[in-house]
Order: structure tokens, then sequence, then C-alpha cells
């Protein structure tokens, strides 16, 4: 199959960072709540980080007060995984690389943006 990649756990060599990060877990939240200062959290993760005594936000060191659940954050994590789902097949002619400055170098590769189905993505 030249010109397709299997997805693997996102994208296989396609590294999308999600779009919607806990600051407690640095994962996707799966019940996302938004604090007043403005950082998303897994709703659970914030009871355990409160009930620990723990009352500032990680991220700015704000009060954790009003962290409200957010359909908002919900509805795009819902989308985004709806669009990109392991295993899918991906046709390379899709993505489309940005020309300029790589993103970084390392034992990884050159790794550069480019959009996938909307998504930003990094590519190597």
């Amino acid at each position: 199959m030249a010109g397709y990649r299997r997805v693997v756990d996102g994208l296989d060599a396609l590294a999308v960072a999600p779009p919607v990060v806990c600051s407690l877990t640095r994962e996707t939240p799966a019940t996302p709540v938004m604090a007043a200062c403005g950082h998303a959290f897994d709703q659970a993760a914030l009871r355990r980080w409160l009930a620990a005594g723990r009352d500032r936000c990680p991220e700015c060191g704000a009060l954790l007060q009003d962290a409200r659940p957010s359909r908002e954050l919900a509805s795009q994590i819902r989308a985004r995984n709806a669009r990109l789902r392991p295993n899918d097949v991906v046709r390379l002619d899709d993505v489309k690389v940005e020309k300029g400055r790589p993103l970084g170098r390392g034992s990884h590769g050159v790794v550069k943006r480019a959009t996938f189905r909307g998504e930003t993505v990094a590519v190597k």
C-alpha cells in the first residue's frame, strides 16, 4: 500500500498534540472541567488534587475555585477523537507539511509542523 501508513496509537509517525490536556495528568480529560484561571482538568484528577489539600492551580498558582464542567471542551475532544482513530489508514497525500524551520531535531529525526484532517500535527 504505497502512499499509505497505518495509524497506531494516535498517528504513528504523526505525533498529534492533544488540544485539551489535563494540567494534572497531562492526558486528555475523560470529563473535562475548566478552572476560573482558564486551565483544563480531568474532573476526577481535580477532585483528588483538592482532596489532598491542594487548592492552587499547578500551572499558574491561582486559587482553584469555580472549576466547572465544560461542554465546549468535551465537544472538542469528541470531535477530535472521531477524526483521529487508531488503526485508521492515512493517505500520505492528505498530510500537508508546512514549509519553513523545523520544530525540532533529535534522535527522532527532524520534526516539522503539518496539517492532517484539520488538526495541526508534527511529522518526522
